[in-house]
């Protein structure tokens, strides 16, 4: 099991970049969106992770972001934009769900109630974060619209943390197993 937990976030960071890949493939031509970033694989890579790696891993998450993004033929403002807002989106999520709670340790599993409000006011203010930067994005790059850019990823990304942070009730902060 010890061996697992040293391997869980690199299996998490090949998911990433393989959904990353994927997310830019499924974007429409015209399109300035790409589909479901990942975001919630790099919010869980985060929770599973020692705190010490998270530097490098939100470095990692961040040049993913830019390298799926600049795949996609945008410029390289929008996927600095798009990025950097990954980056925030990941941090703030992770940064919720590892706050300890009065009377529970840090990163107790989906149990409760309480646990519940966490997961969702996680799951929704990192997204939030992705409306506000990618609308700033739109807007100051003039690549899109920028309202409608804005809404269209931080629903995608929503449905990323959702999908992928529904499973928090296997994972652990400090990358122990229920």
């Amino acid at each position: 099991m010890e061996v697992w937990l040293r391997v869980r976030p690199a299996v998490l960071l090949a998911t990433l970049v393989v959904c990353a890949l994927a997310s830019s493939l499924s974007a429409p031509d015209a399109g300035f969106v790409a589909g479901v970033w990942p975001v919630g694989l790099g919010t869980g890579m985060l929770l599973v992770s020692p705190r010490r790696q998270a530097p490098a891993l939100l470095a990692v998450i961040f040049l993913v972001a830019l390298g799926s993004v600049a795949w996609l033929a945008q410029p390289l403002d929008v996927a600095l934009g798009h990025a950097v807002g990954v980056v925030l989106e990941v941090s703030l999520a992770a940064w919720i769900l590892a706050r300890p709670r009065r009377g529970a340790p840090g990163g107790a599993s989906l149990r409760t109630d309480r646990d519940l409000r966490q997961w969702l006011v996680a799951c929704l203010a990192s997204s939030l974060v992705g409306v506000v930067v990618m609308a700033v994005t739109a807007g100051i790059t003039d690549v899109g619209r920028p309202v409608l850019t804005g809404v269209s990823v931080g629903i995608a990304h929503l449905a990323g943390q959702l999908a992928k942070l529904g499973h928090r009730h296997v994972l652990q902060v400090g990358g122990g197993v229920d």
